[in-house]
């Protein structure tokens, strides 16, 4: 029986693909003032329009978008539609929802390639299926998708600058939150690396709670599922922990999960795999993914300017216009900026210094060789 229960908590933290739990964070209720209002897929009018939504209808506004002030980032409208690729997505058996099977797939505007990128979907999200397929592309809708609509054309039930404030510090305390709950997870990996039996008798509950947490309030899709699939599988471990004990009749001390391996700049432990021998039965306990948080060498949204002296045709520009960087791809990157117009974006990579002399912009302005670009929600 002990042999047993224990390939079962093995099996549960390490093989189990837990269903992914309603991800989204909560925003304030708002309705549309206007006829008819183009919800936008960028915060800007020469976006493309996602929906054209009636006098009364309902919004849910997430707060004041990126660098465009007058400008509100709201829950993507059901009466829009989005396009994912079929290579990227598997349909449940009634057709209704697709889940995503690539970490960062794209959602664009339009079904084709050139279609301009709505939204990076994290592996295991699960969309919901418009019933319209165009060639190999689904029209779908995204739950953890947003659009944008100009402020003027909303009037909202809260009060939009405390929503904005307050979603802010609760994500600073989910990413502090988060590198904590990756740290204690190194060592809870290690340590049933060492002895599968110490799964019963640890205090999962401190890691579930962060967990938790992490799953409400990141501010990045992918975070938030890596967090719900260890919560899943650690409260799996704590519920059939209680069970064994109450079988045997012997109730178990609990004992918290031990802070000997603390990493910074997090980095899981020996990533490879792990098969573990149960009493004849053998174990195959992969690592869960973790997605780490990379810091942006600049935010704003990509426009195509051509500067030639400095060599670019991109730049980054604020809500204003102004620009805030040059722009080039890494060499052998299959980035295609362009994709990324009128998005908010997060652009990672290394700076270098331009010459003034090189434009006409009267100011220092860096050049970023672009190594990443992550849309910035």
């Amino acid at each position: 029986m002990r042999h047993l229960a224990l390939a079962l908590v093995a099996a549960c933290v390490f093989a189990a693909e837990p269903t992914v739990p309603d991800l989204t964070v909560a925003g304030v209720p708002a309705v549309i003032l206007g006829k008819s209002v183009n919800v936008r897929f960028g915060p800007n009018a020469q976006a493309k329009a996602v929906a054209a939504l009636s006098d009364g209808a309902p919004v849910e506004v997430l707060g004041v978008a990126p660098g465009a002030p007058d400008w509100l980032t709201i829950r993507f409208p059901r009466e829009g539609k989005a396009w994912v690729h079929e290579r990227v997505v598997t349909p449940s058996g009634d057709g209704k929802y697709l889940t995503v099977r690539e970490d960062r797939a794209k959602a664009r505007d339009d079904s084709r390639i050139l279609g301009a990128i709505v939204a990076e979907l994290a592996e295991g999200e699960v969309l919901e299926n418009k019933g319209q397929k165009i060639g190999q592309w689904y029209a779908v809708y995204i739950p953890n998708a947003v659009a944008y609509v100009n402020k003027k054309f909303v009037k909202t039930s809260g009060d939009i600058t405390t929503l904005t404030k307050d979603r802010e510090a609760k994500e600073a305390v989910a990413e502090a939150t988060w590198t904590a709950a990756q740290a204690s997870y190194a060592n809870a990996y290690a340590l049933l690396r060492q002895d599968q039996a110490a799964a019963l008798r640890t205090d999962w509950s401190p890691l579930v709670a962060q967990l938790t947490l992490v799953m409400s309030d990141h501010h990045e899709v992918p975070v938030r599922i890596a967090a719900a699939r260890l919560r899943d599988a650690l409260a799996k471990i704590g519920t059939l922990a209680d069970q064994v004990a109450a079988q045997n009749g012997t109730p178990v001390v609990k004992q918290p999960i031990p802070t000997t391996v603390v990493i910074k700049p997090v980095a899981l432990p020996d990533q490879s795999p792990v098969t573990v021998d149960l009493g004849g039965t053998k174990v195959a306990a992969p690592l869960a993914p973790v997605t780490s948080v990379s810091a942006f060498a600049a935010q704003g949204f990509v426009d195509q300017q051509r500067f030639s002296e400095v060599g670019t045709n991109d730049v980054l520009i604020d809500g204003d216009g102004n620009v805030v960087a040059f722009l080039k791809v890494k060499d052998g990157s299959a980035i295609v900026l362009s994709e990324f117009v009128w998005r908010p974006v997060g652009v990672i990579g290394s700076k270098e210094l331009v010459d003034q002399a090189k434009h006409s912009l009267k100011r220092d302005i860096p050049l970023i060789i672009v190594e990443d670009v992550k849309i910035a929600r």
